[in-house]
């Protein structure tokens, strides 16, 4: 009883501190504050960096990313800058869509990162995405570093296939 009578005061007496966010004319967000002060909120590294239709280009029937990085969650979920390559023909990316693709990306970070043994230590470097023909399934080869038990770095790539329409298939860590 004495643990729920604690939790029912802290969650009233947390409920007293919240602050409201807004957004302005411009698109900025602001933290408003109940004395009518407010703070401009920065923009996450996550939201500014998601990949979208226009950081990829068509060179002929061969479609390629324009960006050179996106920014992914590492082992302790804060966003890191990875270097970031896509590439398949014209007609395999007019199947999916570009939440389909940071979807799978997603996917392939988040399995990935399960697969360490010292998860907290697992920070992503590079993420290459394509399909490959030969086995009809997309492919997301990410290059990372992390900890064993006993302390040392290591470096290492995982390999995670997705089927055709982006149903994630399996992970090989060789």
């Amino acid at each position: 009883m004495k643990k729920i009578t604690f939790l029912i005061i802290s969650l009233i007496s947390f409920t007293g501190f919240t602050q409201e966010i807004a957004t302005t004319e411009s698109g900025k967000k602001v933290q408003l504050h109940k004395n009518g002060t407010y703070k401009y909120l920065k923009e996450t590294k996550i939201e500014s960096t998601t990949l979208k239709s226009s950081d990829i280009i068509t060179v002929g029937d061969f479609v390629k990313s324009k960006s050179n990085s996106i920014y992914i969650i590492n082992g302790d979920e804060k966003p890191v800058e990875v270097q970031f390559s896509l590439s398949c023909s014209l007609n395999r990316y007019s199947s999916i869509s570009i939440n389909e693709i940071n979807s799978m990306i997603s996917t392939a970070n988040i399995k990935t990162m399960f697969q360490m043994k010292n998860r907290r230590t697992y920070v992503p470097k590079k993420v290459s995405f394509f399909f490959s023909d030969k086995e009809s399934n997309w492919l997301i080869a990410i290059e990372y570093i992390a900890q064993n038990d006993f302390g040392a770095t290591k470096d290492g790539t995982a390999y995670s296939t997705f089927e055709e329409l982006g149903e994630f298939k399996e992970i090989i860590i060789p």
